[in-house]
């Protein structure tokens, strides 16, 4: 699609012929200064880029995370780190071993800053799952929450909360490891918060009285400006009864949780807690994603309804008069949606899992939708959408966002210096349709979908001039006309723009003005049918010290418009008028997975090494080795290698049956570990089959689906046969019970050897053909494993060598 912009340019060498050699006369009449007339300049781009990042941001859903959390870091320890929105999240591309970070200017390009949070793999509580991760900033620290899965729970999978923290936005943040205030010891292997450790105490408190629920994620701090008290939320359920809620507790400091006040804040389905309660259409399956927010005696507890993998995912709200409730959440009809989308869009799917950022005087939300705009099969994105507040018909304040959006929007005040002085004017219109007000046109609000409590200015057919008028002169740099969310009730155009501006310092008025602009409705709306809300007709500017602005339409039929923005401030009016810099933040999104990495072992260009490997020990000669602690699909590689023809060799053991739990303390099922060939088509992998019990004498080999390179064919693809080996310790040791495992290749032709004896031959594997090239490596798959003496060739001569004499 083409997204038309338009730049008014010229305006510094016209104002100065307008205005030099306008001298006052005697007796201090005003000498007349003639009307500037500001020739607007079109020209279209392709895609989402050629906009002025000083002074707007569009959702572009480049960023990829999913259940975000953002912070605009107004403090650091570290100042480099200060100024800058942090958004943090379900970390995918670490696999969520740990919480990655990235950081924006402009909420719309950001910069990978690496990971913020990770565990170390041998001394951690868990293990696995770091999912959700919420912020807040208290007496010069960041506060990072966030849920995994607990590795030493009575049946595997079950999540719990925990903390870290940081002087700087950006992390590293550590485990607590001192007394908390009640003395209890804190450890880097224990969560922070500890529910089934304190179950006797939360069952007798809990209200309304019910059994331990097993898994806690979604957890969120807040802090109540009334009291200055803490309190923790989150959403809790039981594996195989999914039904999750929201539960919220006081926090005697962010490491010590006060359990005997935990609260039930919310019941799915229902409007609130409490036999009988009155039912609520919010789908099944989930209150999740908690988040309060403070505003004029009203607590709003915000969470998402229905699943994430549901299009109707969105956020909806709770109110209270305290930080615990007793909370009745609102319905759709009185204001109780904050964003949701609709599902005739084609610009956005789903608005879910989000967080408040207030940036000074303004309110923001981030939440996650998906990078495919049209459906939910792609990864989750980041978005950013202004939040205001609207009462409803009993008077209540309500929080309404302006968004979903795909169009660009005004960056906050503290970035760009400029704000919305549109609703500081006083506006009039001469063509306003009976019971419509020209109050609506700068009230703050863009209707979204037809249930907002937001009404639409509506005028008559015919031509109509809007007037905004300021007391006192506004530095303005840009009008924004935001069209109907109705395309039926849409206007085409605004047929122009005046603006009586103060011309010198002396006082004198000029006018300024810009011809017809014409709304992008190729941009803004699906097949000139179905209307993107948030659309609007923008002109920009050099900055003018404006003292009224008046708009020009004229349609054939009553239309609507949403709203109007001015971009100015009151604090800074100039009169010389100067193009804003070139903006130069570095926008570079850099995607790589975070690990450490060893001398020979680590990564390639096609692939990270995943986390979960130990290099403290890699390196060259027969002493070297490494380990990974069993976590699932663990790959790690010979380092830069990629190659057809190869031989590499190794010799692998387990040294711990019981590391990697899956279900009732047991290991898995079908633990593997061996080496693996791999490129971004295809992957094979030969393996010693351990099974459950680690004594199991098979060996196999087996290849990924056609197009993957992680996706198994077990079925089609397995072959194994039984062999004599040892591959077991009771305890890590290098000294005993090791198996050899080998492979070489020359173009299509593979051998697998065992301990030095070929065990099987084969070709024709899927897309490694005699030219494609494939990275070679070791493959923990769910089984702890160490990996000594490995060594590799590319040398074919070497090859062919090692293939003779092995016979």
């Amino acid at each position: 699609m083409n997204f038309k912009k338009f730049l008014f340019v010229g305006l510094s060498f016209v104002l100065a012929n307008s205005i030099v050699g306008c001298d006052r006369p005697a007796g201090g009449s005003k000498t007349e200064v003639k009307d500037v007339n500001l020739a607007a300049a079109t020209y279209e781009v392709q895609g989402e880029e050629d906009f002025n990042r000083d002074l707007f941001y569009m959702n572009t859903l480049e960023f990829l995370v999913a259940d975000p959390t953002v912070v605009y870091a107004e403090h650091a320890e570290d100042p480099s780190q200060e100024g800058y929105f942090y958004a943090y999240g379900t970390s995918d591309l670490i696999g969520c071993h740990g919480i990655q970070t990235w950081r924006s200017k402009d909420l719309a390009n950001w910069e990978y800053a690496g990971v913020a949070f990770q565990p170390d793999p041998l001394n951690t509580w868990g293990v696995n799952n770091h999912w959700a991760p919420e912020i807040i900033y208290d007496n010069g620290l960041y506060f990072l929450f966030f849920n995994a899965d607990c590795i030493d729970r009575p049946r595997y999978g079950q999540r719990a909360l925990s903390v870290a923290y940081s002087p700087n936005p950006g992390g590293p943040f550590i485990v607590p490891t001192f007394p908390n205030v009640d003395g209890e010891p804190l450890k880097a292997n224990a969560p922070t918060v500890d529910f089934l450790g304190h179950k006797e105490l939360i069952e007798s408190t809990i209200s309304p009285k019910q059994e331990i629920r097993e898994s806690a994620i979604d957890a969120s701090p807040f802090i109540d400006p009334v009291s200055g008290k803490r309190y923790l939320y989150w959403s809790w359920y039981t594996e195989g009864r999914h039904v999750q809620e929201i539960f919220g507790m006081e926090m005697k400091d962010w490491f010590t949780p006060d359990y005997s006040t935990i609260t039930q804040i919310t019941s799915l389905g229902r409007v609130e807690v409490g036999e009988g309660a009155e039912p609520i259409d919010e789908g099944s399956g989930v209150n999740e994603g908690p988040f309060v927010y403070y505003k004029d005696g009203t607590y709003f507890m915000t969470l998402s309804v229905w699943p994430y993998t549901n299009e109707r995912y969105q956020v909806r709200t709770a109110i209270a008069d305290s930080p615990l409730g007793h909370f009745k959440k609102v319905k759709v009809e009185d204001g109780g949606v904050v964003i949701a989308t609709s599902p005739i869009w084609s610009h956005i799917k789903s608005a879910g899992h989000h967080c408040f950022v207030q940036v000074k005087d303004q309110l923001y939300i981030a939440y996650h939708t998906f990078y495919n705009r049209t459906d939910i099969s792609q990864h989750r994105a980041l978005a950013v959408d202004e939040v205001q507040f609207v009462a409803n018909k009993d008077g209540q304040l309500t929080m309404h966002t302006n968004g979903p959006t795909y169009s660009i929007q005004p960056i906050p005040e503290v970035l760009s210096g400029y704000r919305n002085v549109a609703t500081e004017a006083k506006v009039t219109a001469t063509n306003t349709a009976e019971g419509s007000s020209a109050s609506y046109l700068n009230d703050g609000l863009i209707k979204v979908r037809t249930e907002d409590l937001v009404t639409e200015y509506t005028a008559n057919a015919g031509k109509n001039q809007i007037t905004l008028e300021f007391e006192q002169p506004v530095n303005a740099k840009a009008v924004m006309v935001y069209n109907s969310m109705d395309f039926t009730t849409s206007f085409a155009a605004v047929t122009g723009i005046e603006m009586e501006y103060v011309g010198n310092e002396a006082g004198d008025t000029a006018k300024a003005k810009i011809g017809q602009i014409v709304y992008d409705y190729d941009w803004n709306s699906t097949d000139y049918e179905v209307m993107h809300p948030g659309g609007a007709i923008v002109a920009e500017f050099d900055d003018l010290p404006v003292k009224k602005i008046t708009i020009n339409l004229n349609q054939a039929q009553e239309y609507k418009i949403s709203e109007i923005k001015v971009l100015g401030n009151t604090n800074n009016v100039t009169y010389k008028s100067e193009f804003a810099e070139t903006y130069t933040y570095n926008n570079e999104v850099v995607l790589n997975h975070y690990v450490h990495e060893g001398t020979v072992l680590g990564g390639t260009s096609m692939f990270e090494a995943a986390y979960g490997w130990n290099f403290e020990h890699d390196g060259t000669g027969t002493d070297a080795y490494v380990t990974n602690n069993g976590l699932q699909d663990a790959y790690v590689y010979f380092k830069d290698v990629e190659t057809v023809d190869f031989y590499a060799e190794a010799y692998i053991s387990t040294y711990s049956k019981n590391a990697f739990h899956m279900w009732n303390n047991q290991p898995d099922a079908y633990p593997k570990m061996g080496l693996v060939v791999r490129n971004e088509n295809a992957c094979m992998f030969f393996y010693i089959d351990a099974a459950n019990s680690y004594s199991n004498q098979y060996v196999g080999y087996t290849q990924s689906k056609y197009g993957t390179s992680g996706d198994w064919d077990w079925s089609a693809t397995e072959e194994t046969t039984q062999v004599s080996i040892n591959y077991s310790n009771s305890e890590f040791t290098l000294t005993e019970n090791y198996t050899k495992l080998a492979i070489a290749r020359i173009g299509d032709k593979f051998y697998l050897y065992v301990n030095d004896v070929l065990t099987f031959e084969t070709d024709g594997l899927r897309s490694l053909g005699a030219e494609d090239l494939a990275s070679v490596g070791f493959l923990g798959f769910n089984s702890p494993m160490v990996v000594k003496n490995y060594s590799i060739t590319t040398d074919t001569a070497a090859v062919e060598s090692k293939i003779a004499e092995l016979g």
